[in-house]
């Protein structure tokens, strides 16, 4: 998704609604990722003439494929994030804000800002919805630390039979 600083101009502000452009090869270098299933994205800028400013609000929503952290099988993961970036057309020595962005060409390319977003949305832990609480096998189980301590506390220890032991 590009705007120029002649639509900026012309129009003070824009707003779009639109599918993205958003390729699952954008995605793949994210651990997990299977496919975007499906990805809009909401923008809103405006320019500042007096500051050769341009502020977008962007907000994007969807739907991708990503593994589960526990098991592997594929999850359905919507999502939705936005933020509000703000780009300037001239270099400005006055600008000493390290948020907002030099444009080059006076074009605004916001397809980065976008993946960076999708990516953002993705939470660290995903558990499917049918995914039981709790995995094991043949004599194997995960269990929380919390329940880890509990049973340490409880197991007697194999060296317990020495206790009655005089070494002396």
């Amino acid at each position: 998704m590009i705007i120029t600083k002649r639509e900026l101009l012309a129009n003070k502000s824009i707003k779009l609604s639109s599918k993205t452009q958003v390729k699952d090869e954008d995605l793949n270098q994210v651990e997990g990722f299977i496919k975007l299933n499906r990805c809009l994205v909401d923008l809103d800028a405006s320019y500042i003439e007096g500051m050769d400013l341009a502020i977008c609000k962007i907000k994007v929503k969807g739907e991708m494929e990503i593994r589960s952290t526990r098991s592997l099988i594929p999850v359905t993961l919507k999502f939705c994030e936005e933020d509000t970036i703000t780009y300037t057309f001239t270099q400005n020595d006055e600008l000493e804000d390290d948020s907002i962005i030099v444009v080059d060409n006076n074009e605004i390319d916001l397809h980065k800002e976008i993946v960076s977003l999708v990516i953002t949305s993705i939470p660290i832990k995903i558990i499917g919805e049918n995914e039981p609480e709790s995995i094991e096998g043949d004599s194997w189980e995960v269990i929380s630390e919390d329940e880890y301590e509990k049973r340490k506390k409880k197991a007697p220890s194999p060296f317990d039979v020495l206790s009655d032991l005089d070494f002396d």
